[in-house]
């Protein structure tokens, strides 16, 4: 597709969090704005002196998040802590189409539910990030063919901020060659204790839907010191005897949370949320 034309509304974009992934996005929109018809509303972060960034236009940077609908963005993305979904999810959601960058906010039943009720004029978007095969999920769970939906996740001990105990857990670990399970169970359960690792496994937990959602949607989380690179497998199951598996591989750094690839990921869904109405959306 070409450049919109001048009679075409841009789509402003209010970004919250310029760490590395919130600066990606605000780059590309401001390198591809014009050619996807979206241009920088505004940009926050917690620590202020982030702000203070040659690369940001001038009149970009919010300072105070409070002020946010000054700003007037069609489409507001999260990507700096699930906190920010609880304190003002169902503020954006009454002014712009809202897309949840840390989804592993939507493990609290009370979160998600508010959000959901919020979303009643504009869109409540979840991106897929690193969470291969959404879509075909969402089908199978709307058919009521999903049985089964496991999300294997394994990094580097350097790549995981935990909480406890699984920080513990990690710790004595960390240094012993090989894989090393730190949990498996439950969506919800793993959510709180790992909020900025496995934002993964929860969209799929969203894209199962219904019929799995959070507390049947089974995470594993794996350590392995010896990997430069994030792996994710999924494994859905349907009925009968229907079975897809696949492998990811995003090559990152050590101590990223997030991989290279995500962030391209991430842009992608960007480009495309927003404009679906009310409800919940994957994209």
């Amino acid at each position: 597709t070409g450049p919109p034309s001048q009679e075409a509304k841009m789509r402003r974009v209010g970004i919250v969090g310029y760490g590395s992934l919130g600066k990606y996005l605000a780059n590309e929109v401001l390198r591809r704005g014009a050619e996807l018809g979206m241009e920088l509303a505004f940009v926050w972060n917690r620590s202020a002196d982030a702000l203070d960034d040659p690369d940001l236009p001038k009149g970009v940077a919010l300072h105070d998040l409070a002020d946010f609908v000054s700003r007037k963005a069609d489409i507001i993305i999260e990507v700096a802590h699930p906190c920010i979904s609880e304190q003002y999810g169902q503020a954006f959601l009454q002014t712009a189409d809202f897309m949840i960058g840390s989804p592993t906010a939507l493990a609290s039943e009370d979160l998600y539910s508010k959000l959901k009720e919020a979303a009643s004029e504009h869109g409540l978007y979840v991106p897929s990030g690193a969470f291969w095969g959404a879509g075909d999920v969402q089908k199978m769970s709307f058919s009521g063919s999903l049985s089964a939906l496991t999300v294997t996740m394994k990094k580097h001990p350097g790549s995981m901020k935990l909480q406890p105990p699984l920080d513990e857990k990690l710790a004595a670990c960390k240094d012993i060659p090989g894989e090393h399970v730190l949990y498996d169970g439950p969506v919800r359960g793993l959510c709180p204790l790992a909020p900025n690792n496995v934002n993964t496994m929860a969209a799929a937990a969203v894209a199962s839907g219904d019929i799995l959602g959070f507390d049947k949607t089974r995470a594993v989380l794996i350590s392995d010191n010896s990997l430069d690179l994030h792996v994710i497998e999924v494994e859905a199951r349907g009925s009968p005897g229907f079975v897809v598996h696949t492998v990811r591989m995003n090559p990152a750094a050590v101590g990223a949370v997030t991989g290279t690839a995500t962030f391209a990921s991430f842009f992608g869904s960007l480009a495309a949320a927003g404009g679906r109405g009310r409800g919940v959306h994957m994209c």
